[in-house]
């Protein structure tokens, strides 16, 4: 039984893909090699506050930021054994989370999602409970393909 969701792609499968559309493929385990450094600077660019495209129509990803008031604290509520939340003022009542701007996809996306690393994860919440870190994150915000983007104000306006 493998150890992915059904709708999950492995490694395996991205390198048969990539070596049936290529001419010249690299090994696996430079393949493997290229995947993780690949993730490691979209993980900085991400971490900085930058956005970053995906290649193959699979659209950009970002952080995003919103206002959050109350944060949970974990410990506090283990010890407890209640839920106990304190004000989130260490980050100005903001919370950031990685945006995956899949309307813009190119090909059918229903039933996918983007999980981002603990790694990541945990950068992210460094950076915000820095005093001011939130600000080099985009609070509520999308961003829209030239045209896709045009045809999309043009039919609010029509509405």
């Amino acid at each position: 039984m493998p150890k992915y969701k059904k709708n999950q792609v492995s490694l395996r499968d991205t390198y048969a893909h990539y070596k049936k559309n290529i001419t010249n493929p690299v090994s696996f385990k430079e393949h493997k090699e290229i995947l993780e450094v690949f993730g490691d600077v979209v993980g900085e660019f991400l971490v900085d506050g930058k956005d970053v495209k995906l290649y193959r129509g699979l659209s950009v990803l970002g952080i995003r930021k919103v206002k959050q008031k109350y944060s949970i604290d974990g410990i506090a509520s283990k010890a407890t054994g209640r839920l106990v939340r304190k004000l989130n003022t260490h980050s100005d009542f903001f919370t950031a989370f990685v945006y995956w701007g899949r309307h813009y996809t190119t090909i059918n996306m229903r039933g996918w999602y983007w999980r981002t690393c603990r790694q990541v994860n945990r950068r992210i919440k460094e950076v915000m409970e820095t005093p001011k870190g939130h600000l080099q994150y985009v609070e509520k915000s999308s961003i829209a393909l030239k045209k896709q983007g045009e045809l999309k104000m043009k039919l609010k306006n029509l509405l």
